[in-house]
């Protein structure tokens, strides 16, 4: 399969999850990196929910040629307790 089709899958269980929780909580979504040194797609979904910031991200992992040889799907939640940072 080639990326682009993979993220298509990856953009359909997105948006299915979004349609299920993303209304009410918010989620919001990138596509595209927002620093210039970074060169490939992923996506990234983040929301708050009472004082908890979470984040899910999809990104290829490559090897030595640069082709796609897996994929890593991280999650996190943390808070700020200075109140300094938000999603």
């Amino acid at each position: 399969m080639t990326e682009e089709q993979l993220f298509q899958i990856i953009d359909k269980g997105i948006y299915d999850f979004k349609k299920k929780e993303g209304f009410q909580k918010g989620i919001k979504l990138v596509c595209n990196p927002s620093v210039s040194w970074l060169v490939f797609n992923l996506r990234r979904l983040s929301w708050q929910e009472n004082i908890i910031n979470y984040i899910i991200e999809v990104y290829p992992n490559f090897d030595e040629k640069e082709n796609i040889s897996s994929w890593t799907m991280y999650a996190a939640a943390g808070y700020d307790l200075k109140k300094k940072d938000s999603i």
